[in-house]
């Protein structure tokens, strides 16, 4: 929950004893992703040679880190509502429209909104006793 910089892959050995290492240089910095107080994930940021962080860099990364939080949190949270009006969408359309001699049906949904494909006009086919409606 709080962010880790490691100026050396050495250091971070020294502080994690037995991490495995892909590489013997390079800094690192553990950024934790957290948006309205809960985790939505980690950004780890890798550096080719050993460097250090400044106040001012460490300041500039955690912010940057919360930045990418909110925005993922905005994306789940839209692709989570778009999944939803497409499942409620797809409920309340009719799955077969009536077969009738003379009469051919077919149906088409335009979305009544860009981009989120929900909503439009509604239409049904019903057979009545005297024909369709």
């Amino acid at each position: 929950g709080r962010p880790l910089f490691f100026e050396s892959m050495a250091q971070l050995e020294e502080a994690y004893p037995g991490i495995p290492r892909d590489t013997d240089v390079g800094a690192r910095a553990f950024l934790p992703l957290i948006a309205s107080g809960r985790s939505v994930g980690s950004c780890i940021l890798g550096f080719d040679q050993p460097r250090g962080f400044s106040p001012e860099e460490r300041t500039v990364l955690t912010a940057l880190a919360g930045l990418i939080a909110q925005a993922l949190q905005r994306a789940q949270r839209y692709d989570s509502e778009a999944a939803l009006a497409r499942g409620l969408q797809d409920a309340l359309l009719p799955h077969r429209l009536p077969v009738c001699d003379g009469v051919e049906t077919a149906g088409r949904y335009l979305p009544g909104t860009w981009g989120m494909d929900v909503g439009g006009d509604w239409y049904d086919v019903i057979e009545t006793g005297s024909g369709l409606a």
